[in-house]
This record gives C-alpha cells, structure tokens and sequence, in this order.
C-alpha cells in the first residue's frame, strides 16, 4: 500500500452550519473495533476506551462482568483485580522526536504553521500544496519564530509539486511498502482535524462523482515538514525513527487493552439487561384514537413521547426517520443560497422552494449566517464591540436584559414563508404523480395509511445563542438543520387534495376527507411543541402538560428544582450548557410503539416504529437497517470518542473558541482545527454526561430475514461482526438474541 492509500482511514468531519455526528473511525469499520482500537493508539495515542476506575465507578453488576469475562475468554479473578496502568509508547513522527529548542515543541509548532495556512488556502484546497510552500517560503518571520536560520534555504530545495513531494519523502525518509500505509495514517492523525475537514471534501465529490485532492495535499504538506525535519536532525534521529516497529507498538497496546475492553463490554451488557426489563414489561391494548403523532426518532423525543401519551389513551405517538423520508435539500426563493435536509449519507435528489419570496429582492444568505455566527461566538462578540462602537451597543443591553428566542436567520426565512413550497427535480417541477409516489413511500414506511383524524408530523430543531456549533444540536437525520421544513412538505402534501386523488387511484392508499395532517416543531432546549396550523384546544393543553411534565423530567439533569427555567435556557448567551444533546444515546429500538409504550427509557433511546407482519418482502427493514441504524451508530461514536479522547476527538473548552469560517474552531489562538463535541456539551463540570457504550441496536422481526440482510450488506455485517454496535433480535416471548458472525445467541438476562 501508498502513503496516500492512508487518506481513504480519515473520517469526514462536516462544517458548522450542516454539522452532524460522525464515527471518526468510519472508513475502519472493516476491522474489528478492539483492533482499530490498538492500532489508533500505536499510531497516535488514541483513547477508544475510558479507565478501569472510569468503569469501576459506574457500578457494573457482578453478573454482566462475570458474562464478559466468559465471553471474551478472560479470567474473572483477573478482570476483577487488575488496576489502570500507563499505555505504552505510541509512535512518533521525526517531527515529535527533534527537539529544536527548550522553549516550545517543534512538531507542536509545525500543526500551527499547516493550520494558519490551511485557514487562509482552503478555498483552493486541491492546490494547498502549492499555496502552502510559496507562503511559506515568503514567510520571513518563520525560520526566526522556529529557531532555524536555514530553514528559508531548505524550503527552495522542495519540490514545487505534492505528488513530487510525496517521492522525495518516502525516498529520503527509506519508507517500506509494507509501513507506508500506517506511517501515512500517523502524519494524518497528528492534525486530524484539517485532515476530518479534507475527508469532508472527498465525501461531497464522491456524492456527486467528482474526485478531489485535499487529503494528498495536505499529506504532502505534512511530509514536506518532516523532510525539513531530517535536514536539520540528521541521519542519527532518522535511524532512531525507523527503529520503531508499527507491529510491535500494535502489540503492546492490544495487551494494554485487553482487560479494559472486558469491563467496555461489561458495561454494556449492564445496560442491556436493564433495557432487557423495560421492554418486558407487558403492553396494554391501544383505545381508539384521536391523535397521532409522529416523531423524529432522536432520543430527545423519547421523553416527550412519553409525557404526550400521559395526556390522554387516545394519544397514540410513532417514532420516524427525521427527515420523514423526503430525500430534500433547501433552496430560498430569491437567493442562491442551498442546504441539504437530509443525512449526511445521501445527496439531495428534491430541491425545495417557496412559491413566493418572503421578502422581495435577493438575499444574501450566507453572509448573513456567516456573520450571526461570528457575532454569536465568545471571541466575535469582543471584537464586533470595538469594531461597531456604539452602534453596537443597543443590542448588547436588549441581549443581555431582554432576551427572545434566538432563530438562524435560514429559520427565520423559513418562519416567514407562510405559503406553498414548489417542489423540483432536475427536470423542473414535480408532478402529481410524482408527489403522490412520494407521499405513498412516506405513508407505507410509517404505518399510516389509516390515519387517525388528525396526525402530528413532530420534526424537532434546537434554540441557541452563543453557539457556533448549534447545528449539532438539531436533527441530524436532516442535515443538521431543522426538521421544519420536512415536516412542512408532507404536510402539505397530505392535505392536498389533487395529491390525495392520485395517491387513492394509483397507490390504493385512500386518507378519509376528515383527517387532516399538521406540521409542528419540537423545540429540543425548552421542550415546548410549536403547530404551523391550526390545532383545537384541547390538543393545545395536551401539548403544552406534555412539555411541562418533559421539563420536569430533564430539570435534575442541569440542577434545576423545576423545568420552567429551561424554556428560557437557550436564550441565555452566557449558557455554556443549553441542553444536553444526545448524550446519554446507548440503543436504537426498532419494534412497534406497543412493546416500547409503558417503558421508561430515559431519553437514551432511538424508537423507530416497525411491525414486521405489515412489512412485504422486508423492504422497510432493510433501509432501516442500512440507514437509520448506520446514523444513530456514526451518532452514538461521536459521542463516545468526545468522551474517550476530548483532545482529537472533541472540540474542547467552548468559551476558548475562535471560528476558521465556517469549517471549525480553533481552541485558543492556533493549533489543529478542533472537531466533535466541545467539553460542555458532554461533562457538567464534573461528570461526564455520557457514557461510552456501544450501540445497542433491538429489532423485533424473524431470524431469517434479520441474519439474510445484515449478510447482504456488506457495511451492516461489518458493524455486526466486527463489534462496532451489538444487534439483537427481539421474539414474540420477549427474549433477547444477539446476532454474531452469522448465528444467533440467546443473550442471558
């Protein structure tokens, strides 16, 4: 394998404005992950695990460490007694070996250096390369600031291409084929969250067919810097770097870790058999019903669902994918301005607009975006005071006295649009056929092709100020954005009567006149449920006890003595923790409403409705398999490696950040682009909020269908064997079997 074979290891990580979760291990998921494990931290001293006294202090039962001893074949007496110990030594780069002066780290000083530049270049990132050395060669200060007077002389001597670069370096630094890979891997994780930017780059061009060049660029922009390296160092700390060996550092850290991952397993199975019990619990019959309500599967809904259903028995709520199945992407009418709604995994294939403009003339989206963000964040807001005066200064005391909901100005627009949206493809306007297809898609995967008199569609968006990285806490099953606009366009198609025509007549799916189909918001920091149209007065009142009674539930969380603080929390920009998020999110449920209903599932929980008797061919469960469950997996490790590893993986201290665009933050004044989740979006201050676990995924259907599937999909099976997520069948008595290499296990609760 190549030096760059090492870019295709880089997870993606998308900007602030479409910000969604990743597994930033996702291109490893081909190897088990206690392997990637033990790789990462030979390479650069990854944590994927927490602590023994993390997981000691959590409580494990007896019986769940004594089932994971067994399981992986480990003495309990060993497991029980063993104590944390320092990892062994990770790899290094000539760079982290050279020790150019006593006052600062030179390879610390080399990811300043790539990151300055790739904030200024990255508009051009497929020529990064060759922006980099042409700055840096005119950079005068630099051979001063780093402590190398011949550093202007050695950078003439590079090659004034990446690929020719890459050639020099694997040559000069004696790389075998054998290690290129790996090595490659090492330079790219030593500023891994340009290289997580780059990737992004490569994502989008594979969506549409194009090719990009981000990640060679910058390898060779990194491989350069550890040619200069060996210039300055000499021949003796070279023979020292290729001394170490990549097998033997895997080695070590695989022992290291070996018990850790007994108690890592232990304390999900814990989990797993108290979920275990709530699904137990037996189900009562659904009354008639009044109201349904359909859901995003977020496990911030799980709460709400429940405090919904309290209102009334009629009250029946559904859990769906919270894009609700329109493959959308955002176009406002008057501007260019374009944002996907859907996840980060598809392409839009539906642009949306609305009929009519509303405001007249263009307007200028992303500049206005762009400047609510920089104004939003901690360090922009010092620097917009003294560069408005006073002219600023009307709006700092209506802020901080006078506080209202804080909307994108996107939403805004959007709020604003009370009429139709036009729906188009690249051949133009959709037509009724083709809305009506769209509709009977949606329709048949949520089960509600006999709708109750009037149907909730419940997308959900987060209401923040202050907080660059406010995308991440709206629906990431659209984009990072707000669900609204999905919601929106179904409603609108439901209700539309020619559309319905065509839905009866073709599709056979015929919605009564009297039922009707209303979109609504739930809005996730202050738990409060918003319709676009119009609702009767008792649901009103349902609606609004369901969200007190959510509030209280969430209140203790944040050390509130009641919920009424938390509808204002967001709006507060001094609020470093608005809500939590998805921490916490540790099983993605798939099975009917009915066996989920009576259950108290803490808001950790995906629910997506599925009753397999109704589901022909198993087709529904096959793209829940290959696409709900694939983002609750990428957001389950995004926040588990924010936890495990906050230094690579997370974005650090929130009230240190200053933004590079719209690309990412900066902690503090320079160093690597952070990514992931900052400090307090995961950890009050002294625990941690989440606990890494991995995804336990329950799907209530037949063996063979379940094993038939995860065997044709190639990246599901991979999931499954390889223990990124555990997946276990549900059966008609309630008992648990857990899918491995093709068999099932009945799991011992």
């Amino acid at each position: 394998m190549s030096l760059t074979d090492a870019c295709a290891r880089i997870a993606p990580a998308w900007p602030l404005d479409q910000l969604i979760a990743v597994n930033p291990w996702w291109p490893l998921v081909d190897q088990p992950m206690p392997e990637v494990s033990a790789r990462l931290a030979a390479l650069g001293g990854v944590r994927c695990l927490m602590s023994v006294d993390h997981y000691r202090s959590q409580n494990i039962s007896a019986v769940a460490l004594a089932a994971a001893a067994e399981e992986q074949g480990v003495p309990l007496a060993e497991v029980q007694t063993c104590r944390d110990t320092a990892a062994p030594r990770h790899w290094q780069s000539l760079a982290a070996m050279h020790q150019q002066s006593e006052a600062f780290s030179w390879r610390d000083a080399i990811v300043d250096q790539i990151s300055r530049c790739c904030a200024m270049y990255w508009q051009e990132a497929d020529q990064l390369y060759r922006h980099w050395l042409a700055h840096t060669r005119d950079e005068k200060g630099l051979a001063l600031l780093m402590g190398c007077p011949e550093l202007r002389k050695l950078l003439k001597k590079l090659p004034d291409n990446a690929e020719a670069m890459l050639e020099l370096a694997q040559t000069a630094l004696g790389i075998r084929e054998e290690d290129a890979c790996s090595l490659g891997h090492g330079w790219l994780l030593e500023i891994n969250g340009w290289a997580s930017a780059a990737a992004y780059q490569h994502w989008q061009a594979d969506l549409a067919g194009e090719e990009r060049q981000c990640l060679q660029q910058l390898l060779a922009i990194r491989l350069a810097w550890e040619w200069l390296t060996l210039q300055l160092a000499g021949q003796e700390l070279l023979a020292s770097w290729q001394q170490q060996s990549i097998p033997l550092l895997i080695e070590a850290h695989r022992s290291h870790q070996r018990l850790a991952w007994v108690w890592q397993r232990a304390a999900e199975l814990d989990y797993q058999h108290g979920l275990a019990r709530e699904l137990a619990q037996p189900a009562e019959p659904q009354q008639s019903t009044r109201l349904q309500a359909v859901f995003c599967i977020d496990v911030r809904s799980e709460p709400m669902r429940r405090a919904l259903e309290a209102q009334h028995a009629g009250i029946e709520t559904r859990g769906f994918a919270g894009f609700f199945g329109l493959p959308l992407g955002y176009r406002p009418a008057g501007g260019k301005y374009q944002r996907p709604q859907l996840p980060g995994l598809l392409a839009p294939q539906i642009w949306v607009r609305e009929a009519q403009p509303a405001k007249p003339g263009p307007i200028k989206l992303k500049r206005k975006t762009y400047w609510q963000r920089l104004m939003a964040a901690s360090p922009g807001t010092f620097g917009a005071v003294e560069a408005t005066g006073l002219a600023y200064a009307a709006r700092l005391v209506k802020r901080s006295f006078w506080p209202s909901a804080p909307q994108q100005p996107v939403n805004r627009l959007l709020r604003e649009s009370r009429g139709e949206f036009v729906l188009e493809d690249a051949s133009g306007p959709l037509s009724v056929e083709r809305q009506a297809e769209l509709l009977a898609g949606v329709l048949n995967a949520m089960g509600l092709t006999e709708p109750a008199p009037l149907v909730l569609l419940v997308g959900h968006g987060s209401s923040t100020c202050n907080n660059p990285h406010a995308a991440g806490l709206d629906c990431g099953a659209c984009g990072g954005q707000s669900g609204e606009l999905n919601v929106r366009v179904l409603a609108q198609l439901a209700n539309d009567p020619a559309v319905r025509e065509k839905l009866a007549r073709t599709h056979g799916i015929f919605l009564p006149p009297g039922s009707r189909f209303v979109a609504a918001l739930h809005d996730t920091t202050a738990d409060n449920i918003h319709c676009f149209d119009e609702v009767d007065a008792e649901v009103k009142e349902w609606l609004s006890r369901a969200g007190e009674q959510a509030r209280a539930e969430r209140a203790p969380r944040f050390g509130e003595a009641s919920g009424k603080s938390l509808e204002r929390r967001g709006w507060d920009w001094s609020q470093t923790r608005p809500e939590w998020g998805l921490a916490g999110n540790a099983a993605f449920v798939i099975a009917p409403r009915a066996l989920t209903r009576n259950a108290n599932l803490g808001g950790r929980v995906f629910l997506h409705d599925y009753d397999w008797e109704a589901d022909s061919g198993y087709r529904q469960l096959e793209t829940l398999l290959t696409a709900p469950m694939l983002v609750t997996h990428w957001i389950n490790m995004q926040y588990n490696a924010s936890v495990t590893d906050p230094q690579r993986y997370g974005s650090g201290n929130k009230i240190l950040h200053n933004l590079v665009d719209n690309l990412g933050v900066l902690e503090g004044q320079g160093g690597d682009l952070r990514i992931g989740l900052s400090l307090q979006a995961v950890n009050d201050g002294k625990n941690w909020q989440h606990r890494p676990q991995r995804l336990c995924v329950v799907v209530a259907a037949p063996a063979e269908p379940l094993r038939a599937l995860v065997s044709k999909h190639g990246v599901v099976r991979q999931l499954v064997d390889n223990h990124w997520l555990t997946l276990l069948r549900l059966d008609e008595d309630g008992n648990l079997f857990r899918l491995y290499r093709g068999e099932f296990r009945q799991e011992v609760l």
